[in-house]
């Protein structure tokens, strides 16, 4: 504690301050021997306990009470006064000193107030450390979630008080995060001179950290030297913000620059990338389910390569990529409730390897082997009416087929076929079957460059080209022909 004793008679300053250094050897000790030289002593430094005589020279107790309160709200103030002041102490109590002792001062009785004033200073600097902590941890919590404007200007200053210019950097972990955060933030607080603040995301399983880095514009390549070194031994994907002068003021664009900068790393393959522009990002424009449905029940080369060219798109795009790994995750399980399918194992598997996934090349090589996973759980589905019919679609598209055959070969009535057809498929009979035979017309188009609309249309099911020619256009919004002549241009052979 920090105390000070004022009395204008030497003697007893001197008996007091012996005593004390005696008992608490760690404290910090002031003397005066006057009402003004204890308002100095006050103003230049932080007492926590202020033992006075209650008669000095120059003020009276209950003035310098007033201005001691007025100086250090917190100082504890305890009046020394004799029998005669007794009533004189009992109202300087009631205007806020802490307490009181009779002269001649019993020892045993100053210690153990001071015992008592010091655990009740204790509890309440913890209980403001608390509040304070609170109240930044609140302050954090809204400065990343909303607009700087929306702060107040309590809160402004309670961030301004822990970082001023630096960097925000987003962590991706190759697993639980813990063990490896704690050395990682300390290494850069030592590299950089200046305190880490993290922001933690996931909190039931720690992978993915937002750290606040403190410093100066030129140690920007150190940094980034001191990053890659970091991931020469670690398995991490990490994106750097550019350098902000006010990171309270650019929380928000720091941000979303380290999120896309660590995003840029996936998709490139590399382990630190620094962003220092935002760019438009869209969403992942992975395949409808019935699409994807008929992608992984063939999974023939045609169908193969239609995934091929969707990962391309997808790679080219870079969406946002924790909304990429939880679209994946929604494709297969909406394939599984088409066929109707267990896949709660395999989905637990595949939402658990795709938070690991660091690269794109790691998250692709996941896709296409749980494409096939699904492309062999539907294979053991034959007996399923829809299923088969779906399979018996795409191989017979071009011979006449009607809703009646179909569910004949089901062994059900067409009304009933039809319905069940609907809720597992997501169209009707005609309107899939419709979509098959479109979809290869306009393959083969471009594939079959001297084939003839009319030999087009009698391949893929249709007898009457006129009528062909009207469906193909409602589809694509154009001629046969003029389709096949607008992307010649774009895809020549």
């Amino acid at each position: 504690m920090h105390i000070l004793i004022a009395d204008d008679m030497p003697m007893q300053v001197r008996m007091l301050e012996s005593h004390l250094r005696s008992v608490r050897p760690n404290d910090l000790i002031w003397t005066a021997c006057s009402g003004t030289d204890a308002l100095q002593i006050v103003q230049e430094n932080q007492i926590d306990l202020f033992l006075s005589d209650i008669r000095m020279p120059q003020l009276d107790g209950l003035a310098l009470l007033r201005q001691v309160r007025r100086i250090s709200p917190t100082t504890k103030v305890v009046f020394i006064t004799g029998y005669a002041l007794f009533e004189y102490a009992r109202e300087a109590l009631q205007q806020g000193a802490a307490d009181f002792l009779v002269k001649p001062v019993d020892f045993d009785e100053l210690d153990t107030k001071i015992a008592l004033l010091e655990k009740d200073m204790l509890q309440k600097k913890e209980e403001t450390s608390l509040r304070l902590r609170q109240e930044r941890q609140f302050a954090l919590a809204k400065w990343r979630s909303e607009a700087y404007e929306e702060l107040t200007e309590d809160e402004q200053a309670i961030l301004r008080s822990d970082f001023h210019s630096g960097w925000m950097l987003e962590v991706y972990f190759p697993a639980d995060g813990t063990p490896l955060l704690e050395p990682f933030c300390k290494d850069l607080d030592a590299f950089l001179g200046k305190a880490c603040i993290l922001l933690p995301q996931n909190r039931n399983q720690f992978r993915h950290a937002v750290i606040i880095l403190q410093g100066e514009a030129c140690r920007q390549e150190a940094l980034l030297r001191y990053l890659q070194q970091w991931n020469s031994r670690q398995d991490m994907r990490m994106g750097l913000s550019s350098w902000q002068a006010d990171l309270v003021a650019a929380g928000t664009l720091a941000q979303q620059l380290c999120h896309q900068a660590a995003d840029l790393a996936f998709y490139d393959c590399k382990r630190v990338v620094q962003q220092c522009t935002l760019r438009m990002v869209s969403a992942p424009s992975l395949p409808a389910s019935d699409d994807f449905f008929r992608m992984c029940s063939l999974l023939d080369d045609k169908h193969q390569d239609t995934m091929k060219e969707m990962l391309s798109l997808l790679h080219r795009q870079q969406p946002d990529v924790a909304q990429l790994l939880e679209q994946t995750v929604l494709c297969f399980v909406q394939v599984a409730d088409l066929a109707d399918i267990d896949f709660v194992d395999c989905r637990r598997n595949l939402a658990s390897e795709l938070r690991c996934v660091q690269t794109w090349d790691a998250y692709a090589v996941i896709f296409q082997r749980y494409a096939e996973e699904m492309h062999h759980k539907l294979m053991q589905l034959d007996i399923d009416p829809v299923q088969s019919c779906v399979k018996y679609l795409w191989q017979h598209y071009s011979d006449p087929l009607s809703l009646n055959d179909m569910a004949q070969r089901a062994h059900m009535s067409p009304s009933y076929f039809s319905s069940l057809f609907k809720k597992r498929v997501g169209s009707g009979f005609v309107d899939y079957l419709t979509e098959i035979r479109l979809e290869s017309a306009a393959e083969a188009l471009l594939k079959h460059r001297d084939a003839t609309v009319n030999a087009i249309a009698e391949a893929c099911g249709y007898v009457d080209a006129r009528y062909f020619v009207r469906q193909f256009q409602k589809r694509y919004g154009m001629t046969p022909t003029l389709y096949r002549r607008k992307h010649s241009e774009k895809e020549p052979l």
